[in-house]
């Protein structure tokens, strides 16, 4: 296969499947609507385009071979968007200027050339039929990475040494590339696609349209994934060292079953995030850091009646941020009054993202709201010895929810006050109930 139509690359891609534009270590597409026009205004001006580099695979069923396309995606996705008549990333539809030197290169009759020189843009199905027959016979060079030395680890290097020119790859499109099948990058990708979270980090603007283009979204759910289970780190130093390092699929899961729990409590804590300063990464990062400390900690941070004072306690520190960045921009000193809100505030001005500085950001933010949670009891469950002072002191033996008389196999204990509510684990904070009862109870709870 030494060159493809056009037309053939759009019913590969979208009739038969046998062109993959998404193998593990490509990255999203990045091209605005600026640099689609141009590719498309370079092939009616007849210029010579860059080849598209494709790895032929077989997949397990045998049955069709795939290109996994290893450079071209975006050239790709602009002929593809062009015939469909909309931009990849945008909703604007996709119209070129077609000017009096196409007319010519393509010797269109009088009556198309007034036509099209009339028109400000025009879309593919707009185009006259000589213009659109160009187009779809218009071919690509194709360039094969053909046998058993081209695997995954080499195609990453072939895919990230062509993508060192141009639109430069990010940091997080670099993991993806090298670390595509590991747990935590399959998971932070999983979770980007959820629609609550995604909606949450960007109408909160902790992510914009054009970072998530770029995998700016999998970049900050991978830092958060690898803080929950393996603590802060240095993005620049250890990060991938951690990503990288062997763990269980199950111990990943957890991670992002944590995350979603403390952004869950974030939002809870913050109605309108983006009103605040802690929708910027190193801040929201410190915020996520502070809480799931707290909770490890034994704070009580289901007591969701204490959110409104940790919002205002948390606003107050971003505006005291806010007013010392204002001063700091006008030459002011640091009024030297108190060294934490300082020492936070030097920690978000440059290397926000070392460890050292990370470490400062979160011990603060707990230092002003982990007095306004309190801490539970570090004991949650009853001891058995509880449990027989309970059934034999009890006047009656019944449930006190539903009034049914127990017996001592359907017997269970529990906090008149919620343990996630700072309830103790001791004999006047307890009462007997039957098991369907206690059940129904904590899933309400949850």
């Amino acid at each position: 296969m030494e060159t493809l139509r056009i037309s053939e690359i759009y019913k590969m891609l979208h009739s038969e499947k046998t062109i993959n534009l998404t193998p593990a270590f490509q990255r999203n597409a990045v091209w605005g609507a600026k640099d689609e026009r141009e590719l498309i205004d370079s092939i009616f001006r007849k210029y010579p385009v860059p080849e598209i580099m494709v790895h032929p695979r077989t997949p397990d069923s045998g049955m069709t071979t795939i290109l996994d396309v290893v450079d071209g995606k975006q050239r790709i996705n602009a002929v593809v968007s062009f015939i469909q008549h909309i931009h990849t990333n945008s909703t604007k539809p996709f119209k070129i200027k077609i000017d009096e030197e196409i007319c010519d290169l393509h010797d269109l009759s009088e009556e198309d050339e007034k036509k099209i020189l009339a028109a400000p843009n025009l879309g593919f199905e707009e185009l006259p039929p000589k213009l659109k027959e160009f187009f779809l016979g218009s071919k690509f060079r194709v360039f094969e990475l053909e046998g058993e030395d081209f695997n995954l680890t080499s195609l990453f290097k072939i895919f990230e040494r062509i993508n060192k020119t141009g639109k430069k790859l990010t940091p997080t499109e670099i993991r993806n590339a090298m670390f595509s099948g590991f747990p935590f990058m399959k998971i932070a990708k999983q979770l980007s696609e959820k629609k609550k979270l995604g909606l949450f980090l960007e109408t909160n603007g902790v992510i914009s349209l054009g970072q998530k283009q770029r995998m700016g979204d999998i970049g900050l759910i991978l830092e958060l994934l690898v803080l929950i289970k393996d603590g802060i780190q240095d993005k620049k130093k250890t990060l991938d060292a951690v990503i990288k390092g062997e763990r269980s699929d199950k111990f990943v899961k957890k991670a992002a079953k944590d995350l979603i729990s403390i952004i869950n409590r974030i939002s809870k804590i913050f109605p309108s995030l983006k009103e605040t300063r802690f929708n910027k990464h190193s801040d929201f990062y410190s915020l996520v850091s502070a809480l799931k400390d707290l909770e490890v900690q034994g704070y009580s941070l289901a007591d969701d009646s204490r959110y409104k004072d940790a919002e205002w306690m948390l606003r107050e520190l971003g505006s005291k941020v806010d007013e010392l960045r204002d001063d700091a921009r006008i030459g002011k000193p640091l009024p030297g009054k108190n060294k934490s809100l300082e020492g936070y505030f030097l920690a978000t001005q440059h290397s926000t993202d070392t460890k050292d500085f990370r470490l400062k950001r979160m011990n603060y933010i707990k230092e002003i709201i982990g007095p306004i949670f309190g801490k539970n009891d570090r004991v949650r469950i009853f001891s058995e010895e509880q449990r027989r002072i309970l059934w034999h002191s009890a006047a009656e033996k019944k449930c006190i929810k539903c009034n049914k008389n127990l017996s001592w196999e359907d017997l269970t204990i529990d906090h008149k006050q919620a343990w996630s509510r700072q309830g103790e684990t001791k004999l006047h904070n307890a009462q007997i109930m039957c098991r369907s009862c206690n059940s129904s109870k904590g899933k309400r709870r949850a």
